[in-house]
């Protein structure tokens, strides 16, 4: 199943999304709750931007699991992909009500409301992110999925929002 998995990852990094469909409904079959198998599926909805099988098998997912982060957070980078920056916002805005030591989705946040030119929720997210880093309470995925947020970076978006 590891490497099932694995060779699943492969082919969605190599965008042969009817092959890895093929290989996740197999893993599916064996383990219905496989979170990794879930969001490979959901990413490669989200890739083809195929919206009604993506919001269809969100729902599937939530039957499974009400609570599910990773899925809010991929709903919202397809909503940013699409430039619908408020349902972005709404879906990033999920994943830190559910867990709010997921830092990457705080980024997303602060990236947007900079972009929306939201100041109020800049600072306040930009606080955020500093707390949960000063708390070491970062959050480290079992997938490597979802990038890991880039400091630097980070820091010259509040920099930049400040001036």
């Amino acid at each position: 199943n590891i490497d099932s998995l694995a060779r699943a990852r492969d082919l969605v990094d190599l965008a042969k999304y009817d092959e890895a469909e093929q290989l996740t409904e197999l893993i599916l079959k064996e383990d219905p709750g496989n979170k990794e198998a879930l969001i490979l599926r959901l990413l490669i909805y989200c890739n083809r931007s195929d919206q009604a099988a993506l919001f269809a098998y969100v729902t599937h997912i939530e039957s499974i699991f009400p609570v599910f982060p990773e899925m809010h957070f991929i709903l919202g980078t397809y909503h940013e992909s699409k430039k619908q920056f408020s349902k972005a916002t709404s879906s990033y805005s999920k994943v830190v009500f559910i867990d709010r030591a997921y830092i990457q989705a705080r980024e997303k946040l602060l990236r947007l409301n900079i972009q929306m030119g939201n100041h109020t929720l800049v600072s306040r997210e930009a606080k955020n992110i500093l707390l949960q880093l000063s708390e070491k309470t970062y959050k480290q995925f079992e997938t490597a999925l979802i990038p890991k947020v880039n400091l630097a970076q980070l820091d010259e978006l509040c920099r930049n929002s400040i001036r």
